[in-house]
C-alpha cells in the first residue's frame, strides 16, 4: 500500500499535531473505518490517499481525515514550505480567493502589520506558490496547494446530535463532511433528513458492516485555510 500515507501522531518536524488517542469503542470504530477505506480505495487511480487520525485543526481534533493527493502536483519541494506558518496559509488562501492582490489590499483586509505580510510574501514566494503579475500577487499554480479531496469523518457511539454538529464544522476546510454513527438501532427518517439537508453524510455500523444512509454535500476546496494547512502537512510527510 505505497500510495496510502498513514499520518497518526505528532511529528515536530512536519508540524503535526495530534491528540493522544483514547483506548475505547469510538477508536476501534475509527479504526475499523479505516480498515475499511483501505480496502475500497482505488489504487490503480491517480491519486493517493493521506489518512490522518485526529489531527489539529484550529482547535479541533476531527476524528478522520481522509485527503486524496497527486504526488506530481508538489513538483519540486522547496524547503522554505517546511517554515510556512497559520500566517502564510492565511495570506496564501485571501490571495488565492482575491485573483490578484498587491501589499497594500492585503493590508487592509487581514489587518497584519505591513513587516508581517512583506515577509510572509517573500516566503511565499521563495517556495513558488505565488508569483508577481503586474505589481500584484497571484497564486503560481493552483495545483501546488490544493488537495484533490479532503473527507473529513467524525465518528460516535449512541450521540448522533453531538457527531453531527461536529460534522457541520468540519465543512468548513473539508470538500465532503461525514459522521460516523454507532448504534443499536439504525437512524430514524427524521434523522436521516436532517443530516441531508445539512449537507452531511452520514454513515452507520452495524455489526462490522458499513452503510452510507444519507449522502455529504459536494463543497469546493480549498475551503479555506486550513484546507492549505493540509496539503502543506502531507507535502512535509512525504519529503521530510
Amino acid at each position: 500500500m505505497n500510495d496510502i500515507l498513514e499520518i497518526y501522531k505528532s511529528d515536530c518536524r512536519t508540524g503535526v499535531i495530534s491528540r493522544k488517542k483514547t483506548v475505547g469503542p469510538e477508536l476501534s470504530l475509527v479504526k475499523n473505518y479505516i480498515d475499511y477505506k483501505k480496502n475500497i480505495h482505488n489504487f490503480n487511480g491517480p491519486n493517493n490517499l493521506a489518512i490522518f487520525i485526529e489531527p489539529k485543526i484550529n482547535n479541533a481534533y476531527p476524528d478522520i481525515i481522509f485527503a486524496e493527493y497527486n504526488p506530481d502536483d508538489f513538483g519540486e519541494w522547496k524547503s522554505v514550505r517546511n517554515e510556512l506558518t497559520m500566517t502564510d496559509f492565511k495570506i496564501l488562501y485571501h490571495i488565492h480567493t482575491s485573483s490578484a492582490i498587491d501589499n497594500t489590499n492585503l493590508l487592509k483586509d487581514i489587518g497584519l502589520k505591513w513587516k508581517d505580510i512583506a515577509l510572509s510574501t517573500e516566503k511565499l514566494l521563495d517556495s513558488e506558490l505565488i508569483i508577481r503579475k503586474d505589481q500584484q500577487w497571484v497564486i503560481s499554480d493552483v495545483n501546488k496547494i490544493r488537495l484533490k479531496k479532503i473527507e473529513a469523518i467524525e465518528a460516535k457511539i449512541n450521540k448522533w446530535e453531538e457527531v453531527l454538529q461536529q460534522a457541520i464544522l468540519n465543512k468548513n476546510f473539508a470538500s465532503e463532511s461525514y459522521a460516523l454513527l454507532k448504534q443499536s438501532k439504525c437512524p430514524s427518517s427524521e434523522i436521516i433528513r436532517k443530516f441531508k439537508n445539512l449537507g452531511v453524510g452520514l454513515c452507520f455500523e452495524n455489526n462490522n458492516e458499513f452503510q452510507l444512509l444519507s449522502k455529504p454535500t459536494k463543497c469546493k476546496l480549498p475551503g479555506n485555510f486550513n484546507s492549505l494547512y493540509l496539503n502543506e502537512l502531507i507535502g512535509r510527510t512525504i519529503f521530510n
